[in-house]
């Protein structure tokens, strides 16, 4: 799918909307140690942030951008009876459409009815809520091009100030990674865009300083079932560390939109990131993304599968480790890129080859019940039905029946479907609380270091691929904690 770029979209907004130039956001500037006082906008420019109280008849409605039509009819197809400045006070007559409409204007979709208002000069027609606000009211945004953005949290920029130092495009799978790196006093800043098709994309900024330590980074992706808008915004330069983050869930697929949302439009989540610590005698250090071409201890063509972890649950370009089945792992701390040996260990193969059997419980005409063919006699009852379980939950779909073959002559038959009709419906229980069985240990080390993942199956991805959720330990091997993170992951082979 080939990307329209961001000042297409901005103009298509505008030939909806007919966008003028809206009104600065307020901004303040964080100690970011840059050669050029870029700004930051702290407070949302797209969300509402006073009086929300329901409209009434007579209220005075204002447009957040100059020359907003005003239309026939609560479309965006209706003709344009009359065009309004952010001056212009609209007088709402009490009617608005009985349904919203999904309407990206200038990189924010809003979410609103339309209302049906009276213009200074005595004019009536239909404006869309989205585009208009209550005096007072904090809402709107400047445009947003390739080159030209102000984010929250993250900045101001103008691109067309720096100088372009490469561009870079790679692929794998479904999706497409085109980079664009600028640089200014030393300082560099890069762009880059995922694709996935149908299955959304994504925008990451990673802002670095002239020694190139990361700054700050901001992260929009759209992803699909549901389909949900992230943006993410985590500031290293302040201590402590934190990340801003904040959602939206769209009616729509990105697709089916007039234009390509790249801000969200939501309230603010805040929290610290987490604080590293320092070993004894060393340095303070921190889990950072790898690079695939310095992890050349993974040999992913011998083993035939590999494992990534990545910080964010969507982030795909973003990776803390790479693994094979071999037990070689690859990390980046403090900007090193470290190779790990150690051991890992993956139960789910070994559960769904159990669950191809043939019969999973034998009774014998002489001797002892068998599972997986291991005898069970020395398992109460409640362990005997976790075995079974977590062979059902590595199941693609949990099956009503558990194969047992009986040749006894006893009545056991009776106990063992019992046991066997228990274990489908603790298994079914929990697969719909989100549980998917066995996960994935790795513990990995090197001279320095030692490196703990433990996580748990949370299902497949969109391409059928093992997905995983857990935590990611460096310790010190004088003990000392160095880094701690949730984090996501995926196993192919």
């Amino acid at each position: 799918m080939k990307r329209l770029p961001l000042h297409f979209i901005w103009m298509l907004s505008c030939w909806l909307f007919a966008c003028g130039d809206s009104p600065s956001s307020n901004t303040t500037t964080e100690d970011t140690n840059t050669t050029e006082a870029e700004t930051q906008s702290d407070e949302s420019p797209n969300t509402s942030s006073s009086n929300t109280a329901p409209l009434a008849n007579d209220d005075k409605l204002y447009a957040w951008v100059d020359k907003l039509n005003i239309r026939g009819d609560a479309s965006t197809k209706a003709k344009v009876v009359a065009s309004v400045e952010k001056t212009d006070a609209l007088t709402f007559t009490g009617n608005s459409s009985p349904k919203n409409d999904l309407i990206v204007l200038r990189g924010v979709a809003y979410d609103a009815p339309w209302y049906q208002v009276t213009t200074p000069d005595g004019t009536n027609g239909w404006v869309f809520g989205g585009a208009v606000k209550r005096q007072g009211e904090t809402k709107g945004n400047e445009p947003i091009t390739d080159t030209v953005f102000d984010y929250p949290h993250f900045g101001a920029f103008d691109l067309n100030n720096w100088k372009k130092k490469n561009t870079t495009d790679e692929s794998g799978g479904d999706a497409e990674i085109n980079t664009n790196t600028y640089e200014k006093g030393g300082q560099s800043l890069a762009v880059s865009l995922t694709e996935v098709g149908e299955y959304g994309y994504s925008n990451r900024y990673v802002w670095k300083d002239t020694k190139g330590n990361v700054i700050k980074e901001r992260q929009l992706e759209f992803s699909i079932d549901p389909f949900l808008l992230t943006e993410t915004v985590k500031v290293f330069n302040i201590s402590p560390a934190k990340q801003y983050q904040r959602s939206q869930k769209l009616s729509k697929h990105f697709m089916q939109l007039n234009a390509r949302p790249m801000m969200v439009n939501g309230e603010w989540s805040t929290q610290p990131l987490v604080e590293t610590q320092t070993p004894k005698g060393g340095t303070a250090v921190q889990l950072q993304h790898i690079s695939y071409a310095n992890c050349n201890s993974i040999d992913l063509e011998d083993s035939g599968c590999s494992c990534s972890f990545r910080p964010d649950k969507s982030s795909y370009d973003i990776e803390f480790l790479l693994a094979d089945n071999q037990g070689n792992v690859c990390i980046n701390l403090g900007g090193q890129q470290l190779r790990l040996k150690g051991k890992r260990t993956d139960n789910r193969a070994m559960l769904k080859s159990r669950s191809f059997s043939k019969h999973w419980i034998v009774l014998p005409g002489k001797g002892a019940m068998t599972f997986f063919g291991e005898t069970v006699n020395d398992k109460s009852y409640e362990q005997q039905v976790e075995m079974l379980v977590q062979t059902l939950l590595v199941m693609d779909k949990i099956p009503n029946e558990i194969p047992i073959k009986n040749d006894s002559q006893g009545m056991a038959i009776r106990e063992v479907r019992d046991l066997a009709n228990d274990a489908i419906a603790t298994a079914k229980k929990r697969r719909k609380a989100g549980d998917h069985g066995a996960g994935i240990e790795m513990q990995c080390s090197n001279n320095d270091y030692n490196v703990i993942l433990t996580s748990q199956a949370k299902g497949k991805n969109t391409s059928g691929v093992d997905t995983f959720e857990g935590n990611l330990k460096v310790i010190a091997k004088d003990g000392s904690p160095v880094d701690s993170r949730q984090v996501w992951g995926d196993c192919d082979c």
